[in-house]
This record gives C-alpha cells, structure tokens and sequence, in this order.
C-alpha cells in the first residue's frame, strides 16, 4: 500500500516538475537536482494518467535517482497541495512542499522527453505532446521476497527486498491465538484471542453450549439481580432466591415433586437439600399440598384451616357431616350420627338419605325377627307384587276325636206258664252277666282345607334402608 502512494507521489511530483518547467519566463533551478532522481521500476503506467505530462514538462535531468532516499516521500509531506500567489513548486522536502519566488527573467522550451528504464512514452521520444507511463513489469518486481506465515512487512528496502516482523515482538505489540468457527472471540491474555463461552451460528446464539437451538439457549444457570436464579437441573426448569441459607424455589419439568409437574420447594441449608411443600400433577390433575404423591384432586397431608366450606354431594337442609371408617365424610340427618352402622329404618322419602342404603331384599315382605339358628337376612316366600291384594291366613287344624261308649249289666228272669205270668206278676229274676255297648264318636266336624279363604293383610308402603 505505502509503495503505490510512494509511486503516485512521487508522479505527482514528476507533474509539478514538468509544469514549473514549461511556465515561461523558467524558473531559477534548484541546486542539487538532477535527472536521474527517479529509480528505475519507480514508477509504473499505471500510476500516470494519459496526457499527465507534456512534451516541454520535464527538464531533462531534473531529478536524479540520488535525490529521493527510501521512503522520504510521504503523502503528508504533499501538503500544502500547492504554493502561493508568485511562488511554484520546487521540490518535496522533510516538512513538505518547497516553493520558490518566481523570477521575472529565464525560460526555455522543451523539445524531447526519451523513455528511461521503468518508464513508458506515447510516442517515443516525445517530441511535443504524448504521455508519460511506469511500466507494470518494474512495479510488480519491486518486492521480491514475501515474508513468512506468522510475519508481516516492516520496510521495503531499495532493492526490492523487505525486512519482516513476526507479528507478536514488533514495537506496537502483536497478537497470537487461535478460534472455532462460530465461537466468539476473547483475550485469553494481554496479547493473545481465544475462544469465549458464546457461539454465534447465524441464526441462534448460545451460551454454555456450541449447538443452540433457539434464538438465545443458555445452558447452565443465570442470576438475576443479587437474590434471584434461573436455573436448570435435568429435565427440570427452577426460579430460585438464592438470598442467605433459607431459600425457596418454583418448578417446572419432568421430575418435579413427585413428577411431571410444577412444585414450590423450601431449602433451609442453601439448596443442599429440599422440601416440597407444594405440588400440581399436571398428568393426573391431583394437587398436593404437604405431599408429592396427591391421590385425590386435593390432598393435604396436615391440618386445614379455613373460613367457609362447602360439600354439595348429598347436601341436606339441617344435615351434619359424619366420616366412616375409612374418613369419607358424608351429610347426615341431624341426630344420625347415634344410629349404628347396619341399623334398619323405614323413611318415608323418594330415596335413602345420605350414608344409607336401600334394602331391596325388604321390598314386598314382612319384616320379622330373626329366630335363633337363622340366617341374617334371608328372605322367605314370594315378595308381594305391586299394589298386590293378597289373602292370607288359609290354613288346616289336626284334632284327636274324643270316642266313648256305656256298659250294663243284665238279668234274666224264667218265662211264666201262660200269658198272664206277665201282667203285673212278679217272679224271681237270675242276673246272668254284665253287657256293653259299642264306640261311638262325638260328630266334630273340620273344616275342609283351604276354605273358609282367610283375610287380607292391609298394609302401607315406605322405604326401608339400612344404614351404611
């Protein structure tokens, strides 16, 4: 870069030189400059526009090639761009521009510019107008020996040869290290870059990790403010405080509680261990407070405390609320609570009351009493049927009939001679044995079976339940 400004400066120059030169009267020359101020391969036809210098611009022998030494020509000793109002141009010395009076007499004309080394004429020589051009192949050749990987140069020397530098021991200082592509950069030391903890894909930015997967995915944990952490564990996603040794967090994940879910723990060493004072199974729906294993909609493993409550299954006017073995609570009829589980009572109601049971086995039959060797329950004979009229007390009766008969005894008498032994005339009378008669029943008459029919049992309806 410094070379090719060098090359136009110095044209620039050779520009200067040619118009001071061809404004008559001429100027008064200036000690010490010859021809040969202009190396060869100086100056390449690039770095000369087309028409820059005129036939009778150049003097010939203005510049030498011992009047410009090795990097003496800066852009800032270009300035001022021009000399004042009676004055022109010179030279470039150590502050810049050097301008001289014009003087009123001298002047000349010239008549053939030759090509030298390096240089390229149109036409040539150039006898009135032409152009003035470096030739490609000497500027190309001016550096010749490149520096090595890890250098840089540091001075172009005369012949075309450079002094190099490696880049970390120059007097500026220089820079070492290495990177991975998307990784951003970071000074591992004073003079040395590295890869940081941020990765820049193009479409996502991560920290922690190489491989984002969002717009910004930070592996690991972030404090917020001096009490307040954001962190990860697992399958898990924590709000933490992180404010002395008791401290509190909210959950979100897999493994949360007692799983899938969301929990509000309490740690009183730091985080070392924790505690879940609160848990929702998003999977089951139970909420558990005091428990990470809820088995109803809410399960509260401790004593609750409320202002107002409100059960509406089996929500009776005047009811009371009773538990069974198990603790299922249920509304009961005031004065309910004295009744023994397995007691049997007829309501009169569209159905059993809260905690009891219909008794389907009473439904058309008496109810009677158990006798000693029975069987709890068992019910006998056939229920009556809907509204159903039925006789009842159809029956026989078994009676012994008290048979009887009589006895006597009996004489005989002798049979009188003619008839008239027996009008009024009394004889002599031989008993001759005792007699009996035969046995005879009393007549009872029973009634045949199944008449007369029996009567009706008259009865009313209610339901009977048993008391759960």
């Amino acid at each position: 870069m410094w070379v090719k400004r060098g090359f136009v400066l110095v044209v620039f120059l050779i520009a200067i030189v040619l118009l001071v030169h061809a404004t008559p009267p001429g100027p008064t020359p200036v000690p010490g400059h010859t021809g040969a101020e202009i190396a060869p391969g100086t100056i390449t036809q690039t770095q000369i526009a087309n028409n820059a210098v005129g036939p009778n611009e150049l003097q010939p022998n203005a510049v030498t090639n011992a009047n410009i030494e090795n990097g003496a020509i800066s852009l800032a000793k270009l300035m001022p761009a021009s000399c004042g109002t009676g004055t022109f141009a010179v030279g470039i010395g150590a502050t810049g521009l050097q301008c001289a009076t014009q003087s009123a007499g001298g002047g000349g004309t010239i008549t053939s510019i030759s090509a030298g080394a390096g240089i390229l004429l149109t036409p040539n020589p150039i006898t009135s107008t032409g152009a003035v051009a470096i030739s490609p192949t000497y500027t190309q050749r001016r550096v010749s020996i490149p520096c090595a990987a890890g250098s840089s140069i540091r001075q172009i020397n005369e012949d075309g040869t450079v002094l190099c530098e490696v880049n970390d021991t120059g007097a500026g200082g220089g820079v070492a290290g290495t990177g991975t592509t998307n990784m951003i950069a970071k000074w591992t030391s004073a003079t040395t870059i590295g890869n940081s903890l941020i990765t820049d894909t193009g479409t996502a930015v991560g920290i922690g990790t190489t491989t984002p997967t969002s717009l910004l995915h930070v592996m690991g944990a972030i404090d917020v403010g001096i009490a307040g952490r954001l962190e990860n564990g697992g399958t898990n996603m924590f709000l933490r405080s992180i404010d002395g040794s008791v401290q509190q967090r909210v959950g979100v994940g897999d493994t949360v509680g007692g799983g899938t879910g969301f929990a509000v723990d309490g740690s009183s060493n730091s985080g070392t261990s924790w505690t879940t004072f609160f848990y929702v199974n998003t999977q089951g729906g139970n909420v558990g407070i005091g428990t990470t294993s809820p088995t109803q909609k809410l399960d509260v493993a401790g004593t609750v405390r409320m202002t107002g409550f409100q059960m509406l299954t089996g929500a009776l006017a005047g009811a009371v609320l009773t538990s069974d073995a198990a603790g299922i609570g249920t509304w009961q009829q005031a004065g309910a609570g004295t009744i023994p589980s397995g007691a049997v009572m007829f309501f009169d109601l569209a159905a059993c009351p809260a905690g009891w049971t219909e008794l389907t086995t009473a439904q058309g039959r008496y109810v009677v009493g158990m006798p000693a060797g029975g069987t709890l329950g068992t019910p006998i004979g056939t229920q009556l049927g809907v509204n159903e009229n039925r006789a009842a007390g159809q029956h026989t009766h078994t009676i012994n009939d008290p048979s009887h008969y009589h006895s006597a005894t009996v004489y005989i008498v002798p049979q009188p001679t003619g008839a008239s032994a027996f009008a009024g005339t009394q004889g002599t009378y031989t008993q001759s044995g005792g007699a009996t008669t035969t046995m005879s029943t009393t007549g009872i008459a029973i009634n045949p079976n199944n008449a007369p029919a029996g009567t009706n049992a008259p009865y009313i309806y209610f339901r009977v339940c048993r008391k759960n």
